[in-house]
């Protein structure tokens, strides 16, 4: 703890609310994209391994992003004094680049770690959106969601967050569809295209049709292991935690760099949505999802889609490095 830094002081409606954070009742949706190793590589040194000093190397080894979308049934606090206030009922989305951490840090001191680092994250609920901010790092947006509740007739996901089609002193921010995913018509042959009950099994399962396209040089053995006995267990969420400076807007007063673990509590099942799906996603200078990424618009139109249903906890974040 920083000299001169007490305990937080705590109020009646807290919006960042105290973790560990309970995730049950929850159902998350999996859209892997083709996308671009290269430009992946400068959004994440940018804002993970640049602002580290060094400590981290974080490096992309798939050609795919990964459009997710959740519904949490419940997300309650485990700490005092949140834990005996409530719970609230969110609805997610993002774009998720995985990356492997090659140095000994974090919350699993190995390297070559699988990690996730969720670029684009949008929430329906204020609590969700500044706890995610302010405790982890998520850098999350408040955003209209439509998330199917049952995975069986999961068809169209919508994310809508405050949008600027171009930037200019004259243009207005709107709530706008950003983008959506729908079931391609005639592509449904039965209720799921496949489902695992085992955890081991899913992870597998999930793990090739997420990153079963082209690899970069990692050995492809190697990854596939790592991100299968990863998955079985959670995910590890590679953040950029910061705050503007109050007087020096181009600064930082505080920033850090945060690996977050969501480990499963209790898995239902996972399996491989019913059909195709298609994705259409809006061009923003706001949010230029397929600039960054480099996107393979070509392959918009056939998409798989997965899914897991499961009860899930995000743990205690670890702190990489701390600027001065």
């Amino acid at each position: 703890m920083s000299a001169g830094v007490g305990k937080y002081v705590e109020r009646p409606d807290n919006q960042a609310l105290a973790q560990p954070l309970a995730l049950s009742s929850a159902t998350l949706y999996l859209f892997p994209v083709e996308a671009d190793v290269r430009r992946l590589q400068v959004v994440c040194d940018r804002f993970l391994n640049r602002p580290s000093f060094g400590v981290c190397d974080y490096r992309v080894y798939s050609s795919r992003v990964v459009f997710t979308l959740a519904r949490f049934g419940v997300m309650r606090p485990e700490s005092a004094p949140d834990a005996q206030r409530g719970f609230f009922s969110v609805a997610a989305g993002g774009v998720w680049i995985p990356a492997l951490s090659t140095r000994p840090t974090g919350p699993s001191p190995l390297a070559n770690r699988p990690v996730v680092f969720p670029y684009y994250s949008f929430f329906d609920e204020g609590h969700a959106v500044v706890t995610g901010r302010e405790v982890w790092g998520f850098p999350g947006e408040l955003a209209h969601l439509e998330v199917p509740y049952d995975a069986a007739s999961a068809s169209v996901f919508r994310v809508s967050p405050v949008v600027i089609d171009r930037f200019g002193p004259r243009t207005l921010g709107r709530t706008e569809q950003l983008f959506q995913i729908t079931k391609v018509p005639g592509t449904s042959r039965a209720l799921f295209d496949e489902v695992w009950d085992d955890p081991q099994a899913a992870a597998a399962g999930l793990s090739d049709r997420l990153f079963g396209g082209r690899e970069s040089a990692e050995p492809e053995s190697a990854v596939r292991l790592d991100l299968s006995r990863s998955m079985s267990s959670g995910l590890t969420f590679a953040l950029l935690k910061q705050f503007r400076d109050a007087e020096r807007p181009e600064r930082a007063c505080y920033q850090s760099g945060v690996e977050a673990r969501a480990t499963i509590q209790r898995f239902r099942r996972a399996g491989v949505l019913d059909g195709r799906f298609a994705l259409n996603l809006k061009v923003a200078d706001s949010h230029p999802i397929i600039e960054e990424m480099g996107l393979a618009t070509g392959s918009f139109g056939d998409l798989v889609g997965l899914f897991v249903d499961m009860d899930a906890v995000v743990e205690n974040g670890v702190e990489l490095w701390r600027a001065p």
